[in-house]
């Protein structure tokens, strides 16, 4: 045994870059099922398509269920056929039997599950008293049952290896004729998924009516089973019951088993295939390998390899030794010594060492593959077909031949691209045998005696460096590579090709390397370096053309209009050109405006206008004062103050002659004191006015004068005896010196009109208040009360309330009081010789006059 190249693994089956999910809707109908019947009866094969599904299928002999029962009944448990595939989550058969029994005697089907295939590991019997075991090598963990088969609901429990159900687990499908489709999860089995592989045994049995139990058939020595799955290959002679075809019915041991292998997605595998194959040896000699396809170590033992597709036929096959597979391991099997002498090594397994399997093909059979058309089979160690494939005239059901056979030396190989389809077309190709790379061709190799294509890119060159690197398609076909390019682009070096070194540039000196551009000179190699000319100088120092070379005429000066042509010179203007002439600008006007900025033009800088200070500024306004710049401003001066103090003239200024003070005639010119009289303008001077007399010609009050309020007359303290009041009257009967208003006697007030004595005006009275027209009456406010009049005991002609005096007779007493001017100018009026009479009459009015007062 080998290890497979890298190569050579791509080419074997990677089921799991290809298994797909294979799931059974659970409907009692086989649509959902793809697999084609094997060749023959009491025979399994493992079916394979395109979409990477696969089913495990056993066709059953018909009519091989047992007949010598009392009353009949056990050909409707009579096995056709039963079906396996699965799901990463489900497990799923079909069964069909030829009936499905009576309702007092169902049939009953049940399949015992060797979930771990270790051998005398589990429960032996079938359930319900069965009498019947279980192969030591496939004894179960848990069983599936069916109850009520012959019922419009039929079931399916799951029994542990104590015969304990699973709550809830199994699911069941019947078309009410003897197919049923019955389902568990991994999960009820105790597995997280799809386990690498799995055994199991089936039988079909009677049912009781009471119990569910399986109908007995004798005594414990006799088993109850009606039908199993069995090829009878490893049967015991047994004497009772005999079965159609001549098979003795054995003991109570069933000792023939299924295994089915499976994809980590749980479909249907098979875990060795064919992946190649020489069947037309002229020079060599014929082999067949296999490979592990399964993914795990696979053990050999039990297993077959051959070209008889069916048993008890002539064809060979053989049982290989007692060995691991290992995953990625592949095996030639061949004659040893032919094969030695063609090939130059010995294969893996000699086919003269191995034992015949008689049970297909019998004791004479050989395998030896036809050149026009065969079968190459692989078969498990329950004699299911895991693998077969089919050339020229050969064939097996459901797999397409490969067209045409294998021409003189040529090996089948198993392709990268496919997994197992049993497609030939698509699965296999064919390649020349070799022993070396030497008897293959440029873009393949000798991989495991067959010429497989190089990888994509790998080299097959001719030899040739010229021509380019020629390279493999990946297919077996050399490509032409690019030829070298050997043209460096360099005028200075000789290029060519040698076969052999490849390019060759070799450099020159002394020939010219122009590069058509007159621009640059004339060009000339020097050791292959291309030394550059003398450039033209296309520039004509006008600045009104535009200066260009021409690759192919030299210079270009064409003439410009309207893009500038600066001189450098601010001041003079921006010179544009007129074709091909610069003409001159307009000058720069750098005057401002501003008397206190000295402006100049600086041919780089253009208008400066420098800032003033001290300069004048004049606006010749002499009024305002005289300006006077200051930083570039023309700062106000100090304005002409034309006010010459004298409120006798006009003042004002004029823009040109300055000041002028123009005199005044009639306005007043107040000094703000009002007893020097009130000043007058005359001519532009203040004349005094006339100061105010102050003299009151009262002795008894002080005179003065405020500047502001004028005359003031304070009472003289002095003056207060004989009767006279300095100041106001109050309760007395003599003078008063304020004003009188009420009183008949003395006012220090002008007079009006009365009879009486006043010290300004005479009137015809004596009060000294104003007085109106009567003939010394004067009105008295009863209300008031006078200091100087009010309550004066016959000093006042007009007392309104003396009730001995009516007014006209105060006006009568006061009109004959005599006015003495020889008086000293007190103001006082002095009363002359009165009767008694009268005296007392003046005396009851004084009286009176104080009482009030006192009041």
């Amino acid at each position: 045994m080998r290890n497979i190249g890298a190569l050579a693994v791509a080419l074997v089956l990677a089921h799991a870059g290809v298994s797909k999910a294979h799931p059974i809707t659970l409907d009692g109908s086989d649509a959902d099922w793809i697999a084609t019947a094997p060749i023959g009866f009491n025979v399994a094969r493992v079916q394979r398509d395109a979409s990477g599904r696969g089913e495990w299928i056993w066709v059953d002999e018909d009519d091989d269920a047992r007949t010598d029962l009392a009353g009949g009944g056990a050909e409707d448990a009579d096995l056709r056929e039963v079906r396996v595939t699965a799901t990463a989550t489900t497990l799923t058969f079909l069964v069909r039997m030829d009936g499905v029994g009576t309702e007092a005697q169902d049939a009953q089907v049940q399949i015992a599950l060797d979930l771990d295939r270790t051998d005398a590991s589990g429960n032996e019997f079938f359930a319900g008293f069965a009498d019947l075991t279980a192969s030591s090598a496939a004894r179960w963990e848990y069983l599936l049952r069916t109850r009520d088969f012959a019922s419009a609901s039929p079931s399916v429990e799951l029994l542990d290896a104590s015969y304990a159900p699973v709550a809830g687990a199994g699911s069941l499908a019947a078309d009410g004729a003897g197919l049923v489709e019955i389902s568990v999860d991994w999960a009820d089995l105790g597995l997280a998924g799809a386990p690498s592989a799995f055994r199991f045994s089936v039988a079909t049995f009677r049912e009781s009516a009471t119990d569910g139990n399986t109908v007995g058939l004798g005594d414990a020595s006799v088993s109850n089973a009606l039908d199993l799955l069995t090829d009878y290959d490893d049967r015991i002679n047994q004497s009772t019951g005999t079965w159609p075809g001549e098979i003795s019915m054995g003991d109570i041991e069933l000792s023939h088993f299924a295994e089915v292998w499976m994809s980590a997605e749980g479909e249907v595998i098979a875990p060795v295939v064919v992946t190649r194959f020489l069947s037309d040896a002229a020079m060599r000699t014929e082999l067949i390998e296999i490979a592990n396809a399964a993914g795990a170590a696979v053990g050999l033992a039990g297993f077959k390899v051959g070209d008889e597709e069916q048993p008890d036929a002539g064809e060979g096959m053989r049982v290989l030794p007692d060995t691991t597979l290992d995953a990625g391991a592949a095996l030639v099997i061949a004659s040893a010594t032919p094969f030695t002498a063609s090939f130059g090594a010995a294969p893996d397994i000699d086919l003269a060492s191995l034992v015949v399997f008689d049970a297909w093909g019998g004791a004479s059979g050989s395998v030896a593959l036809s050149n026009a058309g065969d079968e190459v089979l692989v078969l498990g160690v329950d004699n299911t077909v895991l693998d077969a494939v089919s050339y020229g005239s050969g064939a097996y059901p459901g797999v397409t031949v490969l067209g045409s056979a294998p021409g003189d030396d040529e090996v089948a190989v198993r392709l990268v691209d496919t997994v197992d389809t049993d497609d030939m077309t698509s699965d296999f190709a064919l390649f020349d045998a070799c022993d070396e790379d030497a008897d293959c061709g440029p873009c393949f190799e000798c991989t495991r005696y067959a010429c497989l294509p190089r990888p994509m890119g790998a080299s097959c060159g001719d030899g040739d460096a010229c021509n380019g690197d020629e390279t493999c398609d990946g297919a077996g076909s050399c490509e032409p590579g690019i030829a070298l390019e050997c043209d460096d682009s360099n005028l200075c070096t000789a290029d060519s090709c040698d076969a052999t070194l490849g390019c060759q540039n070799m450099p020159l000196t002394g020939t010219s390397c122009a590069d058509g551009d007159v621009c640059n000179g004339d060009e000339v190699c020097d050791a292959g370096t291309c030394v550059a000319g003398t450039a033209l100088d296309c520039d004509d120092a006008n600045a009104c053309t535009a200066d260009s070379c021409d690759a192919t005429m030299g210079c270009q000066n064409d003439p410009l209009t309207g893009t500038a042509c600066p001189d450098g010179d601010l001041c003079n203007g921006d010179e544009i050109c007129n074709a091909g002439t610069c003409e001159a600008g307009t000058a720069l006007d750098c005057d401002d405006s501003n008397v206190c900025t000295e402006d100049s033009c600086e041919a780089a800088a253009g208008c400066v206008n420098a800032p003033l200070s001290g300069t004048a500024c004049l606006d010749a306004d002499v009024c305002n004062g005289s300006e006077m710049c200051m930083d570039g401003v023309c700062a106000a001066g100090t304005s002409l103050d034309c006010d010459d103090s004298n409120p006798c003239t006009a003042d004002s200024c004029d823009a040109i002659t300055g000041c002028a003070n123009d005199p005044l005639s009639g306005t007043s010119c107040g000094d703000g004191d009002v007893c020097n009289g009130a000043e007058m303008c005359m001519d532009g001077t203040c004349a005094s006015g006339t100061p105010l007399d102050c003299d009151d010609m009262d002795p008894c009050t002080i005179d003065s004068c405020d500047a502001v309020d004028g005359c003031a007359h304070e009472p003289d303290p002095a003056c207060a005896d004989a009767g006279v009041d300095a100041g106001p009257m109050d309760e007395d009967a003599g003078v008063d010196a304020g004003p009188m208003d009420e009183d008949a006697g003395v006012d220090a007030g002008p007079m009006d009109e009365d009879a009486g004595v006043d010290a300004g005006p005479m009137d015809a009275g004596t009060d000294a208040g104003p007085m109106d027209e009567d003939a010394g009456m004067m009105a008295m406010d009863a209300s008031v009360e006078d200091a100087g009049a009010e309550e004066d005991a016959g000093r006042d002609a007009s007392v309104e309330e003396d009730a001995s005096m009516p007014e006209e007779d105060a006006g009568r007493a006061d009109a004959g009081m005599p006015f003495d001017e020889g008086d000293d100018g007190c103001g006082c009026r002095v009363a002359p010789p009165r009767s008694d009479a009268r005296g007392l009459a003046f005396l009851a009015v004084g009286a009176l006059l104080f009482w009030r007062r006192r009041r």
